[in-house]
């Protein structure tokens, strides 16, 4: 059986993160099926290109259905995939977040009768927060998707948008954790200081992940606490150039673009801090408490389930104030980080099992196959 899965970019997010994941474990358990990755445009970051040289090495398939550039490729990408679904002729086609969405509800209208069924993971909790009309066209466009949420609050916000546009919502709806592969610890380039407490910032950097409140805070932390602590960020973004600058002035504060495989790089740090202001599922931390890294993180949608109920490093909201007292908060535990660990770790591997989310996902797939004979 043939399955496209359909992504934005092969570049950094949870959610291609997630797909190649899934590609990986239908390569090692799933002889019988065949997972293609769509990408609806290219990126030219180092990271897109390492990922990409990774993925031809493994020999799982990709191909780019526009160009390096976005918004060209949204207008082209649903007249190409017609044509690609035409000649491939798969099962499914499966989409991950918003803009796969669009261009796969675009595709459709095109399609009188698609010959393959439609599948969408809802990576997040805020969905479509502009762009009216085109949310609109796409939630219009699937009536029939089998629905998989990667979370609880993730599949709230799915309830949310049907409701808003007053779209009745799929009778197949499930909800699947993102698995994530135990880490393997792997040379890494970070400039550790043994005299600090060692913190790690990971992700894109943009206002999703809270890097402007972590700037803020690093822009105001009191002398004495810098001698106690030393941050990492990690990543890329609209934030970009503001972290560069802070740098150049906090002997404390060091920055690196993105890291290749940054799950195999945690094991040096001390926590791992995730300021998000939402999430449809924090895969960052899953990936930490695997690594044993205990998670400093806002008490936010899709974050919540990813550590223990009374977690002690909550910030109850992403705001400066509360990082602040979260920062207090990990110099004050750090006498019970062994149970930080163990506590977490045993957590996420209850949960989080990249084996169980490749089994769910392809009885979901086989479940299909079999109804159609």
């Amino acid at each position: 059986m043939k399955i496209v899965q359909l992504i934005t970019c092969i570049d950094l997010g949870g959610a291609e993160n997630m797909v190649f994941n899934l590609c990986e474990y239908a390569k090692n358990n799933q002889p019988g099926d065949e997972l293609v990755i769509y990408e609806i445009h290219s990126s030219n970051t180092t990271y897109s290109r390492q990922k990409k040289q990774e993925l031809r090495s493994r020999g799982i398939t990709f191909k780019t259905i526009g160009n390096r550039y976005k918004y060209m490729s949204l207008l082209v990408a649903p007249f190409l995939l017609l044509l690609l679904l035409r000649k491939e002729k798969p099962s499914i086609v499966h989409a991950h977040t918003d803009l796969p969405d669009f261009v796969l509800a675009m595709t459709l209208r095109m399609m009188s009768r698609p010959a393959f069924q439609i599948f969408r993971t809802i990576h997040n909790t805020e969905l479509w927060s502009t762009h009216y009309l085109a949310c609109k066209l796409t939630e219009a466009s699937c009536h029939d998707d089998t629905m998989i949420a990667v979370s609880a609050a993730a599949a709230i916000a799915y309830q949310q948008i049907r409701n808003r546009y007053q779209l009745k919502a799929t009778g197949k709806q499930h909800m699947i954790y993102n698995g994530v592969p135990v880490p393997s610890p792997e040379p890494h380039p970070f400039q550790l200081d043994p005299e600090r407490i060692n913190i790690l910032f990971a992700g894109r950097l943009e206002l999703q992940k809270g890097i402007d409140l972590l700037l803020e805070v690093l822009t105001e932390l009191p002398e004495e606490w810098q001698s106690k602590f030393s941050f990492h960020i990690a990543g890329d973004g609209s934030f970009r150039k503001q972290v560069e600058e802070l740098v150049k002035t906090r002997q404390h504060i060091h920055y690196y673009p993105t890291v290749i495989n940054l799950s195999n790089k945690l094991y040096p740090f001390r926590y791992v801090l995730m300021p998000s202001r939402f999430e449809g599922l924090g895969l960052l931390s899953v990936e930490a408490s695997l690594a044993g890294i205990p998670v400093a993180a806002c008490r936010v949608a899709g974050l919540e389930e990813t550590l223990p109920h009374e977690w002690p490093l909550w910030a109850e909201t992403p705001a400066t104030g509360d990082l602040f007292q979260l920062l207090q908060k990990m110099y004050t535990n750090d006498a019970a980080y062994e149970q930080l660990q163990e506590r977490s770790a045993e957590w996420v591997k209850e949960r989080f099992q990249l084996d169980k989310m490749g089994k769910d996902y392809f009885n979901l797939y086989h479940s299909f196959q079999k109804t159609n004979g």
